[in-house]
């Protein structure tokens, strides 16, 4: 949508605000599912009670049937659009929830888990409009930019959120890292506030189509697109969540584990991501998502392999922790750029979330599933049924005509 006549200064405060609001959405996925399990492991909270993290999933998989309705309230009626005091909103109400986070113990469990809830909850349904904000103000010839912008300071956003708070949180404490993450967030509102930004669609851009989920569902190949979705994310998600508790139980201190995390995390994502974008231009999305598959087998079976070791050796550890975040970013980059593919322009933020919710309900069943299988018959069997999750995903693809087409 070229609302805007572009120069450097316009663009310039586009990309801080795209940039920033995109870093904070996955900065609090970090905090959640990477630096909260490991907080806990490190007071001895066992592996079952950690899987019960994942709980805070439920918001992400269940969005998509508050998304019409968001929608609706974003873009009125007259034309009206909200996008940018939606996301403002959001951000104050997730440096609140931090603030609340920083007072909470480890033996108050049912407490944190409702305050992960309420924190994704928040995220979640922020995000809807930081796609918008995105979409609205940048023109086509520079949705390159945003993307761009989405998947780097996603991965930066993670590495913070996850090592970075792992890090500090053995230097400076709990609630003091905490509470410098919600100043963090609080500050990161200057560039949006700064940023341009629509109040009103065009008169042409005023007629609208109500949203539809039965529509998204009779899709071509969409349910076929939602099951590989499921299951892809299930073969990396299944022990994501159950890496950091099995480096400490290794013998990695939090220290070593939050270096690891952030900056090792931070670099092999960016290089997946570009290795991703090369893979698929150079064989195509079906082949992309097959090497990519195969990479995720190899890097489950280094863990495998290390479990099976009286004495693990720090470093094939961390480089086998690496190679994975590695492998886990490659297929995020091939799987939703064929997912593009399959939304609908005129309702591709409903048909994007609904892709989204299929992946938040694996990861949030893979947690689950992963805490109580590590916990009652260990890592070894852990890994090996993420492996063969991940075989399954190798199999569907090569035999599947989802891809053919594309």
């Amino acid at each position: 949508m070229d609302i805007f006549i572009f120069n450097g200064g316009v663009l310039l405060k586009l990309i801080f605000a795209i940039g920033s609001f995109y870093f904070v959405q996955t900065l609090i996925g970090g905090i959640v599912f990477q630096a909260i399990p490991a907080w806990l492991r490190s007071h001895n909270v066992d592996l079952y009670t950690i899987g019960l993290v994942s709980l805070a999933m439920i918001p992400w998989t269940l969005r998509v049937l508050w998304a019409g309705g968001g929608e609706r309230y974003r873009v009125t009626a007259s034309g009206k659009v909200r996008s940018k005091q939606i996301v403002i909103a959001g951000q104050v109400a997730l440096a609140v929830i931090l603030i609340g986070l920083s007072f909470i113990h480890e033996n108050m469990f049912i407490t944190l888990i409702s305050l992960l809830i309420l924190l994704s909850l928040v995220c979640c349904t922020s995000e809807i409009a930081c796609d918008a904000y995105m979409i609205e103000n940048l023109n086509s010839k520079s949705y390159g930019i945003g993307n761009g912008l989405r998947i780097g300071c996603g991965y930066l956003g993670m590495a913070v959120g996850g090592g970075g708070l792992i890090y500090l949180c053995d230097k400076w404490g709990w609630q003091s890292s905490l509470l410098v993450y919600s100043a963090l967030l609080l500050f990161l509102l200057l560039p949006l506030l700064l940023a341009p930004s629509i109040n009103q669609l065009p008169v042409t851009e005023k007629s609208y189509q109500r949203p539809s989920l039965i529509k998204t569902l009779k899709q071509p190949m969409m349910l076929k697109a939602i099951v590989l979705v499921f299951f892809f994310e299930i073969s990396g998600r299944l022990i994501s969540s159950m890496l950091s508790p099995f480096a400490i139980d290794a013998g990695l201190s939090l220290e070593n584990l939050g270096k690891v995390t952030s900056f090792g995390g931070a670099a092999c994502g960016m290089l997946g991501t570009l290795s991703g974008m090369l893979f698929i231009r150079i064989i195509g999305y079906r082949w992309a998502l097959l090497l990519a598959t195969l990479f995720k087998c190899l890097s489950i079976s280094c863990f495998i392999i290390l479990s099976l070791q009286p004495d693990i050796n720090p470093i094939w550890l961390i480089i086998s922790y690496l190679f994975f975040n590695y492998t886990f970013s490659v297929g995020l980059v091939c799987l939703y750029s064929f997912l593009t593919t399959q939304a609908s322009l005129k309702q591709a933020g409903l048909d994007f979330t609904l892709f989204q919710c299929g992946a938040a309900l694996a990861a949030g069943c893979s947690g689950y599933i992963g805490g109580i299988v590590a916990h009652y018959m260990g890592y070894v069997t852990l890994f090996n049924l993420t492996l063969g999750c991940a075989l399954f995903v190798l199999i569907f693809l090569y035999r599947s005509s989802i891809l053919k087409a594309v």
